[in-house]
């Protein structure tokens, strides 16, 4: 198996963690992951979940935002609706790895 097979399965594991260094590491042993087929301590993550409750946050943030006016509130808006966008687009690209 492949370091690059293995990190597919690390990314999709609770324990894993993204090192600016090294990039996916387990997060038991803080090193590469060394199995030849399959993980004893693999986790699979839930990647749903954060998706299931973007639909529920966006419009409890606008409804509250509503209530506030001046060019403040609609500046923090925009930083947190742009901040949720951003989050959303990271959980995509990682799905989709």
């Amino acid at each position: 198996m492949t370091r690059e097979e293995r990190n597919k399965i690390c990314r999709s594991c609770t324990k894993h963690i993204n090192d600016d260094r090294y990039g996916v590491l387990c997060g038991l042993t803080n090193n590469f992951a060394h199995f030849d087929s399959n993980c004893k301590d693999y986790s699979k993550k839930e990647r749903t979940t954060i998706i299931e409750n973007v639909p529920t946050i966006v419009p409890k943030f606008i409804s509250e935002n509503k209530k506030k006016k001046g060019i403040g509130s609609l500046i923090g808006g925009g930083v947190a609706l742009w901040i949720i966008f951003k989050i959303l687009l990271k959980v995509i690209r990682s799905v989709s790895e």
